[in-house]
């Protein structure tokens, strides 16, 4: 039986996305292998019924526009829970889950580094800074250049969790 992509397969020691330098971070695929995985991983971890994924397979679109269609449809149609699909996000992308981010550090330097509106649109927020890394929850790793762009104001390499929208916008009311 095949197995489903849970994460991306990489040399032992090798640095993912996630890992590399702000100004060397890559996003990954986002067309149809990562809307098949996803759904494929839905069914597995899940157990989401075929009849939910043929629902949310019907008229998507291709290319980077297909996740979020994806979540329009699974979430906003009460198919799967935000959590679920937050979580499957996360096992796809190799990326930690958060679901709650009342414990993130909210430091004066986020909060001026970045407009507030820029951190709704993008749907991400900073949650830790240290001598290396930024840490930033975000709602959809499969586009990671307006991250990419936050790392490189603070000269600190990426480091994403996934989070829900609730989470992260509430994150960004209470910094503001």
């Amino acid at each position: 039986a095949e197995q489903p992509a849970e994460q991306p397969e990489a040399e032992p020691g090798a640095e993912t996305a996630a890992e590399q330098p702000a100004e060397h971070a890559t996003e990954p695929a986002a067309g149809a292998p990562a809307v098949h995985a996803l759904l494929q991983t839905l069914a597995d971890v899940f157990n989401v019924p075929d009849s939910v994924i043929e629902q949310a397979s019907e008229g998507l679109p291709q290319g980077p526009a297909a996740l979020p269609h994806l979540r329009q449809v699974l979430v906003g149609n009460k198919l799967v829970t935000a959590e679920m699909y937050q979580q499957t996000l996360a096992l796809l992308f190799g990326m930690e889950y958060r679901p709650h981010l009342d414990d993130a550090e909210l430091l004066p330097e986020f909060t001026e580094r970045m407009p507030s509106r820029y951190a709704k649109r993008f749907g991400f927020f900073p949650v830790k800074l240290t001598e290396r890394e930024l840490w930033v929850a975000l709602e959809e790793p499969g586009d990671l250049s307006p991250v990419t762009d936050v790392g490189r104001r603070f000269g600190r390499r990426i480091h994403p969790v996934v989070s829900t929208h609730q989470a992260i916008l509430s994150l960004i009311n209470r910094a503001y």
